[in-house]
């Protein structure tokens, strides 16, 4: 009886320890289906990203070039704003712009875009009704700077791409009246005169340390050459004047940096008294009709934001 009991004993345990480990298993391959199941849901996508950064310029015609200032996105309206800097070099015909996007998930169907500004070298357009899902949003931009000339020159135009992955999310993007938008124009012009100014200061200040240096180097060869024989000082006085020729070179750059800072300070001027007359209404609107691509079912920005409070401030200019 001792024996059997023992076998029973060791038997009922060899059962519960293979349920045991079968019960692991499961819950083991349970959990590495549900790792793999959702990975998508929080790993990063490895599909390849489709996005034109910032500051990226494409011609859209020989004679004229997109760069690409920004583009943000409100999700919580489905809206979107692009912004460029345009670069005409052909003032002998109007310059319009021809927009046209779709989604990578649906290429048949066009967005809802027009053309919220195009003056002084701005283009502003406007997106509306973006689907809630989308992965890459793809933006066709033509000019009418070829359309009389060859027919194969018609079709050129630039291609630009926003990836979910990376757009500017924006969730108080909201359209603006023509007013505005005027303003946020002059704003982003003097934005870049100031940036211009800032970087011929750092040139300057780096030419002024090159000069630093020449100086240094200037002084120790002199007051070595004491100890020097006449053919070394020879050799010494060549280094020497090509030194100070560097100099005089370096203090000619800077005299030409000053003078483009001088420019610069002119123009914000120039600029400021246009922003005040844009604020005040002395300056008169430009591209009146704006033109548009996709479906549409809004009223005109300028009137259905008639009641906008028109507010803007005046950058500070470089002394």
């Amino acid at each position: 009886m001792g024996i059997d009991t023992t076998l029973k004993s060791l038997n009922r345990k060899m059962k519960e320890g293979s349920t045991r480990k079968y019960k692991i298993f499961l819950y083991v391959m349970f959990a590495f289906l549900v790792f793999f199941g959702t990975s998508k849901l929080w790993l990063p996508s490895d599909v390849k990203i489709m996005n034109t950064s910032a500051g990226t310029e494409i011609n859209t015609s020989a004679n004229t070039s997109l760069k690409l200032r920004s583009w943000e996105y409100s999700k919580a309206t489905h809206y979107m704003e692009i912004v460029f800097d345009v670069t005409n070099r052909d003032d002998d015909q109007e310059l319009k712009f021809t927009p046209a996007a779709h989604t990578n998930t649906d290429k048949r169907r066009a967005l809802n875009i027009s053309t919220a500004l195009q003056q002084d070298g701005t283009l502003i357009l406007q997106i509306k009704d973006v689907p809630e899902k989308w992965e890459v949003i793809s933006l066709w931009v033509q000019d009418n700077q070829n359309i009389t000339g060859d027919a194969s020159d018609s079709l050129k135009g630039a291609n630009f791409f926003c990836d979910i992955r990376k757009v500017r999310i924006n969730n108080s993007l909201a359209p603006k009246s023509g007013l505005n938008y005027r303003i946020q124009s002059v704003n982003n012009e003097i934005a870049d005169v100031n940036a211009q100014i800032k970087q011929l200061s750092a040139e300057i200040e780096n030419e002024n340390a090159e000069i630093g240096q020449l100086n240094f180097d200037i002084n120790a060869l002199k007051m070595n050459q004491k100890y020097q024989t006449k053919e070394e000082i020879a050799d010494s006085n060549s280094t020497i004047s090509n030194k100070q020729s560097q100099i005089q070179d370096h203090k000619n750059t800077i005299a030409s940096y000053q003078q483009q800072v001088s420019d610069c300070k002119v123009k914000l001027q120039k600029l400021n008294q246009k922003l005040k007359d844009t604020v005040s209404g002395k300056l008169p609107e430009q591209n009146a009709a704006p033109a548009s691509s996709g479906p549409s079912n809004s009223k005109n920005e300028d009137d259905s934001n008639e009641a906008e409070t028109k507010k803007s401030s005046v950058p500070v200019t470089v002394d």
